[in-house]
């Protein structure tokens, strides 16, 4: 995005310092080629702000992207270590033989 606003720019400066060099050699008077290089600078300036905002709303929806992916990422770090933490904490359990309680309660 970035080389093709450098590139829209390059463009329509080229094409202003044509169009005025066009005007000079008619014999427009200076006066007059600056009002009309300042207001090709306006129009130039104009049509790449278009741009300059496309590229600020991509730069923005990046950078939304990748904070989400950061949450979500942080959030499964968590996940993993409170998961490690809980196997560390573990406690083995054993089984117990139920058999001598169940033969009491059967008499």
């Amino acid at each position: 995005m970035e080389q093709q606003l450098k590139a829209k720019r390059v463009e329509a400066t080229r094409a202003l310092t044509e169009r005025l060099q066009v005007w000079e050699q008619q014999g427009v008077g200076p006066y007059t080629l600056r009002e009309r290089r300042e207001a090709g600078q306006r129009g130039v300036e104009a049509e790449l702000a278009k741009y300059q905002e496309r590229k600020r709303q991509a730069g923005d929806t990046i950078r939304a992207a990748f904070a989400t992916c950061e949450r979500a990422c942080q959030q499964e770090r968590d996940l993993l270590r409170q998961l490690e933490d809980l196997a560390a904490s573990e406690r083995t359990m054993y089984e117990l033989d139920v058999r001598p309680v169940q033969l009491k309660l059967a008499k």
